[in-house]
């Protein structure tokens, strides 16, 4: 009995051995049905099935099968049936998939949903990557503000915690997943379009067990910037944000430490089922291979903008992509009114708090709102387009409220102006390509009667001191605008360029692109036709992603546009490389170790010729690579320029010398 009791509790959930079935089934008939009646209406009552209606008919059907006994002479019973197909299964897989058929004395309901093991989805997000493509993309590169609006984070912000839901639901509306365990209940393979009864109620159950998140920040990142905030809100939601401190630019093993947690968790069992990856980065191709290889599913989420490779390389993702500028509605919502006012009231009448000498923190002495008024009114004033901060600031340290100038307020309370105006989120800050004047451009983001209709409300909140400035600073004219707006309205100069030497006032185009229109926007065209472009000008055709060839065809445009011709006698790399040296050896007194001209020579940009010729590639080398190029060591180039000698020094390094009678001609 204790044996039948273990056939009747195992044998729909595939556990029982077959040899048992063999040997129990023929000798106890009756006492098996019995025992597995009574076994499933334990089971029916967890499931809240009527216990008598499901007796009533498990009583009906055997009386038919008796009765048919009697009248059938090919009658089989029940556990005849039940042994005869088990005996038909393959062997190692005897009750794989098994369910009652409907030839059986009791056919049973599948078993529930709520029964089976939930599809494990773990979600891994590059944080660096998606800061960049929601915050520091540019307007033709930015698929959300094409899709929203150009200033949308004035009024929106996304929800991380919608996130996982969203690409979830994503997946269950995958065309691929009606193969896969989370197809619906009832639907058809072969059916393309199944009823809406059967696409609601999932096979498996999906459970996002982890969200892990990626990045690296600064140690000196302020806390209301964009970066600190996206991952504030992250940790908030619930995800796990793996943050990597640098002290200089660029990233730390923010690549390296997804794609090791990737690939570990692919080795750990039932950790995930389905690894859903939130990239544009091809350098992930190589652990997505790997966890494929595993045995593990993978899912892409990334936008429009990101790599090609993805798409392009086969057999890489199980499923889809999931593009997120087709769900921005699901997971970009409306700011509530305290997010309005933004951060420490700096588009309100909130009066921010600085920190004292003391540590302590005590009420700033000028509001946002008077910031604002007077950053509003002075690019409102100047006519332009957009305003030099290098102008902005000279405006602010010459206002007082108080005892303290605006100027210095803003950089007590926010750190800096270039801080307060990003914070704002009314104003639009660009580089200044004009690096001489370390500076950046200011311009209003959202429309200036707007921020002022909101702001009305909140004149109360001012101080005394305040209010009497406000009032005379609204009677404000710049008498002098070239005086006022001077680094706004002044050109860079070039008599002041290192490169006097190297170039002349008049600019060459090329006869072939003079009709080319350098405001065409690259971005609608197709990765064809870019390469067309790419081959006219004499550009490197090759490349991983759309926007490479994008960047390659605006830098050379720009540079002409922007570069003036160089004299074809001054214009070789080695006439470039001997500047350079000799650059670093005047200021070095004439002397210096080949280990420091190399690192000299590896801070500087390869010559413009070859940037010229090779476009956005020949960005990225430097001239020490170069002079290896042409020269083959730094040893050989000191030996080909006569004014130059070597001399021995420390290990394997030399000096470098010119010779005197050279230099004082070169001098």
């Amino acid at each position: 009995m204790y044996a039948l009791a273990y056939l009747c509790q195992n044998l729909w959930s595939n556990q029982c051995p077959q040899h048992l079935v063999k040997a129990l089934l023929p000798e106890y008939p009756s006492t098996f049905e019995r025992i597995r009646r009574d076994v499933h209406t334990r089971t029916l009552s967890k499931e809240g099935i009527n216990h008598s209606n499901f007796n009533q008919n498990f009583n009906n059907n055997n009386n038919k099968n008796k009765n048919k006994n009697n009248k059938d002479p090919n009658f089989i019973p029940a556990h005849e049936q039940l042994l005869s197909s088990t005996s038909r299964r393959e062997p190692g897989n005897i009750f794989s998939g098994f369910s009652p058929s409907q030839s059986d004395v009791s056919p049973l309901p599948s078993p529930a949903t709520t029964n089976i093991t939930p599809l494990k989805v773990m979600i891994f997000i590059d944080g660096t990557w998606l800061y960049y493509s929601i915050y520091e993309r540019s307007y033709e590169r930015d698929v959300i503000a094409q899709k929203l609006g150009k200033y949308w984070r004035a009024e929106l912000t996304p929800d991380w915690s919608r996130l996982p839901t969203v690409a979830c639901q994503a997946l269950l509306e995958d065309p691929k997943s009606k193969w896969s365990a989370i197809m619906p209940i009832g639907a058809d393979a072969s059916n393309e379009s199944p009823s809406p009864s059967t696409t609601t109620v999932p096979a498996r159950p999906i459970e996002v067990s982890r969200v892990s998140v990626y990045s690296s920040m600064h140690r000196d990142t302020p806390k209301d910037s964009f970066r600190y905030k996206m991952f504030a809100d992250m940790m908030k939601a619930g995800f796990d944000v793996n943050m990597m401190e640098t002290v200089g630019k660029g990233e730390k093993c923010v690549d390296i430490q997804l794609a090791v947690d990737m690939l570990y968790y692919a080795t750990v069992p039932d950790a995930y089922d389905v690894a859903l990856l939130l990239t544009g980065d091809r350098d992930f191709l190589p652990a997505v291979i790997r966890c494929r290889q595993k045995g593990r599913r993978i899912g892409l989420v990334s936008m429009r903008t990101g790599s090609l490779a993805f798409e392009d390389t086969p057999n890489l993702k199980d499923y889809d992509t999931i593009w997120m500028e087709d769900y921005l509605s699901k997971w970009i919502r409306e700011k509530t009114p305290q997010e309005m006012v933004s951060m420490n009231g700096l588009r309100g009448g909130k009066r921010p708090f600085s920190s004292s000498t003391n540590g302590t923190q005590q009420l700033s002495q000028i509001s946002a709102h008077t910031l604002n008024k007077v950053i509003t009114n002075f690019i409102e004033k100047s006519g332009a387009p957009r305003v030099s901060s290098r102008d902005m600031g000279r405006h602010l340290k010459a206002l007082t409220v108080g005892e303290r100038s605006m100027l210095d307020e803003i950089k007590a309370v926010y750190g800096g102006l270039y801080q307060f105006l990003v914070l704002a989120e009314i104003y639009r800050v660009e580089a200044d390509s004009r690096r001489a004047f370390k500076a950046f451009w200011v311009s209003m983001q959202i429309d200036s009667k707007m921020t002022k209709k909101e702001e009305r409300v909140r004149d109360e909140d001012l101080s005394d001191n305040e209010k009497k400035f406000l009032t005379m600073y609204e009677q404000w004219v710049p008498t002098d605008k070239n005086k006022e707006y001077h680094f706004t309205m002044t050109e860079p100069d070039l008599k002041k360029s290192p490169q006097l030497s190297d170039i002349s006032s008049s600019r060459v185009m090329p006869e072939s692109l003079e009709d080319e229109s350098p405001s065409v926007d690259y971005t609608a065209l197709t990765v064809p036709e870019l390469k067309e472009i790419c081959r006219k000008r004499g550009l490197k055709v090759s490349a991983k992603k759309k926007i490479e060839l994008i960047e390659r065809i605006e830098a050379s445009v720009s540079s002409e546009m922007q570069e003036p011709e160089i004299k074809v006698a001054e214009s070789s790399p080695e006439k470039y490389l001997q500047s350079l040296v000799l650059e670093y050896l005047h200021a070095s007194g004439g002397q210096a170790s080949s280990r420091d001209v190399g690192r000299y020579l590896a801070a500087n940009k390869v010559s413009y010729e070859r940037r010229r010729i090779e476009g956005s590639m020949a960005q990225r080398m430097s001239a020490l690579l170069e002079l290896k190029e042409i020269y083959g060591s730094l040893n050989a180039f000191v030996k080909n320029v006569h004014y130059l000698y070597t001399t021995s020094g420390e290990g394997h390094e030399f000096n470098i010398c010119i010779d005197k009678d050279s230099r004082q001609k070169l001098s």
